[in-house]
């Protein structure tokens, strides 16, 4: 068995916005964190609204700049690019 607690903070004011915790049979590892990140996902997406709403698992953090760059080059005027 595992127990596992999840919080999310205001990092500027310590302020306590979520929290849960869970408590897991420790057959995989890797299972477990699996389950856990996707259910913690479902939790905070109606916590943060905005931008978290778009949170993505799977996607790399090198893979996440890549493709928002390609997007603002996308929505930048061609004229804009090459003055």
């Amino acid at each position: 068995m595992v127990r596992i607690t999840a919080r999310l903070s205001r990092a500027a004011t310590g302020e306590q916005l979520w929290s849960e915790n869970y408590t897991r049979d420790l057959k995989d590892v890797f299972a477990v964190q699996s389950e856990l990140a996707q259910t913690i996902l479902v939790q905070l997406r109606g916590k943060l609204g905005g931008a978290g709403a778009a949170i993505e698992i799977g996607v790399s953090p090198k893979e996440r700049i890549i493709s928002d760059r390609a997007e603002a080059v996308r929505q930048t005027p061609a004229r804009c690019l090459f003055i």
